[in-house]
């Protein structure tokens, strides 16, 4: 699966690096969602989910906003909370992706056409919001009709199910992906 997650961040990174035009944006899905299920425990989003794509992404000029079903500030999953990981720490403290980590925009804020790609991030959240969120899915539906890219990593695929093309069908339908079961 991180093999799959690199390869898809190494063709936005090459194919954006290589633009005359200012970098395009990515748009990061992260949950709204902070306990798992009924058993009271806290969870979110998963921290290095959100760090390693950045980084290779802000290396090479990309900027990345964050959309959550709720705006505002995104829970993280405690577990994932590891700042001996030197790319945690590094957008942990950058001042400007804290805020917009604390801050992430409603689906209502977004316009897609500004965006050429849209990451589903995982964390276990992902699994009560995001794969029911039909606002973030039409986002995705746009980004993807203009010839962008959908990417998900862990139980962020659970976003792709509600995504629907203009024809009515699912995304997925048809597509060959990877994934992990139990």
């Amino acid at each position: 699966m991180r093999l799959y997650v690199f390869s898809i961040i190494t063709f936005l990174v090459l194919g954006f690096s290589s633009c005359t035009k200012p970098a395009p944006k990515v748009l990061f899905v992260l949950t709204s969602h902070n306990q798992l299920g009924e058993t009271g425990k806290p969870t979110g989003y998963y921290l290095s989910e959100v760090t390693h794509p950045w980084y290779t992404l802000n290396k090479a000029g990309v900027s990345v906003d964050f959309v959550s079903p709720n705006g505002g500030n995104a829970p993280i999953d405690p577990k994932s909370f590891d700042l001996n990981d030197t790319i945690n720490a590094l957008f942990w403290n950058s001042a400007t992706y804290k805020e917009k980590i604390k801050n992430t925009h409603t689906p209502s804020q977004i316009v897609a056409a500004n965006y050429k790609a849209i990451h589903y991030v995982g964390g276990h959240g992902a699994m009560w919001d995001i794969a029911i969120d039909t606002a973030i899915a039409n986002i995705a539906t746009k980004i993807y009709d203009k010839g962008g890219i959908v990417s998900a990593v862990c139980h962020g695929p659970a976003g792709l199910l509600p995504i629907k093309l203009p024809n009515g069908d699912h995304l997925i339908k048809g597509k060959t992906s990877s994934c992990f079961y139990q």
